[in-house]
């Protein structure tokens, strides 16, 4: 008896923590989303979605991640499905993948002012040849912003990808080639079908990575270029709790909606596999 009590017990502290933890404060932010000066009110989302610096926000931070993600998964694709029979080759990419994930996006990118910036050592190098580097400026504009979100979060599709690649089965691939299967026919009809559950996870897993991410931002377009994030870091810095929290909770149910149409893609692949 004894024993079925500590049982229920560790049921019971299992299911409530994370309760505790993570979806109680969600719960809160929530709340206080449609609280002005204590009173229950739609204020906060009626200023959200009748600014334009607001709505503008919310566009770059989308626009941001999608072409960001458009980019990646074609590259990530590429350079994986290259390097499936290169064991070689594969462990120098996945050495140089691991690179990026060692060390904060806000590092990554102070690395890239220094190298591509206006006073970074390509300028330096081109200046003392009499040249200027022409793209030294787009560093600080969305165009910079999302190069460097295509370089720092490619490893996190790939990482995952080469997993996939790994697990293939080779039997699929010899019947493929002995029926006449060869090249991107044989990838396309064979190959892809095995991962595409993985590249379609990769594809979300970046847009999420690319959307909540404020790091890039601030080192790159801070003053210039505001997202979602950044309008939700500028508010709690500014005190103003209120607009934060609603900032939050539309940042929230966007990677939500999100997620849901990727979960159901995925459904779909799983059925048609």
């Amino acid at each position: 008896m004894q024993i079925e009590h500590e049982k229920y017990l560790l049921i019971l502290l299992v299911g409530v923590v994370p309760v505790l933890l993570f979806l109680s404060p969600l719960f809160l932010v929530a709340i206080n989303s449609f609280l002005v000066k204590g009173e229950f009110t739609l204020e906060n989302y009626l200023r959200f979605f009748s600014s334009q610096v607001y709505l503008k926000s919310l566009w770059n931070s989308l626009f941001i991640a999608s072409i960001t993600t458009v980019v990646i998964a074609p590259i990530g694709l590429l350079i994986v499905a290259s390097m499936e029979k290169y064991e070689r080759g594969k462990k120098i990419v996945k050495l140089l993948t691991s690179l990026p994930l060692v060390f904060s996006s806000y590092v990554f990118c102070i690395a890239l002012i220094y190298i591509y910036g206006r006073t970074g050592m390509m300028n330096y190098i081109l200046s003392v040849m009499g040249l200027e580097f022409p793209f030294s400026n787009l560093l600080y504009s969305i165009t910079g912003i999302i190069f460097a979100n295509v370089l720092f979060f490619l490893p996190y599709f790939i990482v995952p990808l080469f997993s996939s690649f790994e697990e293939l089965n080779p039997r699929l691939e010899e019947v493929a080639e002995s029926l006449g299967s060869h090249g991107f026919h044989k990838f396309r009809r064979v190959i892809f079908p095995q991962v595409l559950h993985s590249f379609i996870t990769g594809i979300l897993l970046t847009f999420l990575l690319v959307f909540n991410q404020i790091s890039v931002v601030l080192a790159l377009g801070a003053g210039r270029t505001y997202t979602l994030t950044y309008q939700l870091f500028a508010q709690y810095e500014g005190f103003q709790y209120d607009m934060a929290n609603t900032i939050a909770m539309i940042s929230i149910v966007v990677t939500l909606f999100v997620s849901a149409i990727f979960q159901m893609i995925l459904k779909k692949v799983r059925r048609k596999g």
